[in-house]
């Protein structure tokens, strides 16, 4: 009897620390308060977003408080003007869409060109000011903003940090290696 009540209190101490430790963790994670919307995401603050972005530029290319007051608003230019582009370009590519789910061929071709001739127009202007920016940097700072994908880049990495190093590439590595170990394992 004595042995099943040690038992059965070794389970019971067990059982109240896993609940302790789970509800520490919850707090952690989550302020120890269920969402109120399991679905609900946070907000999507744009402005926000690119005052961090911003933030992690500047702090990169070590600015005095000169060049950065010339720099600075270029750049800003640059990245606002890359989410305006996409913000356009959207209504055009829902356009395309609907096109190609008429299966119309003049609506596709039409809608195509309509999409083609904006990004041409937008690549234009965002050429024009890159290149006003370019002009003010030295081959480290345009190197440093070719990295973080704000320059040399055509838009790609703009809004997702740029490069960065071991990043999508050594992510699908990592991955690959684990469904490998998953698959041998079982």
């Amino acid at each position: 009897m004595k042995k099943i009540n040690l038992i059965l209190a070794i389970i019971i101490g067990f059982g109240m620390i896993l609940l302790v430790s789970h509800l520490i963790y919850a707090q952690q994670q989550g302020g120890g308060q269920p969402p109120q919307n399991p679905q609900q995401r946070p907000q999507f603050d744009p402005q926000q977003m690119m005052e961090r972005r911003m933030q992690q530029i500047m702090e990169r290319l070590k600015l005095s408080d000169e060049e950065s007051a010339i720099i600075k608003p270029k750049i800003e230019s640059l990245t606002r003007m890359r989410m305006e582009q996409g913000q356009e370009l959207r209504p055009l590519m829902e356009a395309l869409q609907k096109a190609l789910d008429s299966k119309d061929t003049k609506q596709i071709a039409s809608a195509l060109k309509a999409v083609k001739d904006k990004r041409a127009e937008q690549k234009q202007a965002y050429e024009k000011a890159e290149q006003e920016l370019l002009e003010l940097l030295t081959v480290e700072q345009e190197a440093s903003l070719t990295v973080m994908g704000v320059v040399n880049s055509d838009g790609i990495g703009m809004m997702f940090g740029g490069f960065r190093p071991g990043g999508p590439e050594q992510g699908r590595e990592q991955r690959q290696r684990q469904g490998n170990q998953q698959r041998q394992g079982n």
